[in-house]
């Protein structure tokens, strides 16, 4: 699994940016920065590693401010403390939490597990239209 952090202060002459396999890094990086920065963001590729060359990015966390870096940064740490904490699971379609077991998501995406909403709304009319193509 790989994490990429990105964070700026807006005014395009400061940016953070790292890929990580260690999601602890994230967050003492993001305790670490400036009052200035007012953008975070977190992505994830749950099957990569360091040093692949293509990455398959989720959105994990983010937060966005234009006034007040403090808060955005309070808000940014606790969703990566959340996601410590509980284990989160992403679904790999829309990028949303999953509550419960997860489902497979092929044919739409070959890794990963996707939400019940994606199964239902994406995966599983993927699958019902791939059966009568192959008829």
């Amino acid at each position: 699994m790989v994490y990429r952090f990105y964070s700026d202060n807006l005014r395009g002459d400061y940016s953070v940016s790292k890929n990580t396999e260690d999601i602890n890094e994230v967050l003492q990086l993001a305790k670490g920065l400036p009052s200035n920065m007012m953008s975070f963001m977190l992505l994830v590729d749950e099957d990569a590693k360091l040093g692949d060359s293509e990455f398959n990015w989720h959105h994990l966390a983010s937060s966005f401010s234009v006034s007040d870096g403090n808060k955005a940064k309070q808000h940014f740490v606790g969703q990566v403390e959340d996601y410590i904490k509980t284990g989160l699971k992403v679904c790999v379609i829309c990028g949303k939490q999953i509550k419960g077991y997860g489902n497979n998501p092929e044919p739409v995406k070959n890794h990963g597990q996707c939400c019940d909403t994606c199964n239902l709304e994406v995966v599983i009319p993927a699958r019902l239209k791939q059966i009568r193509e192959a008829r």
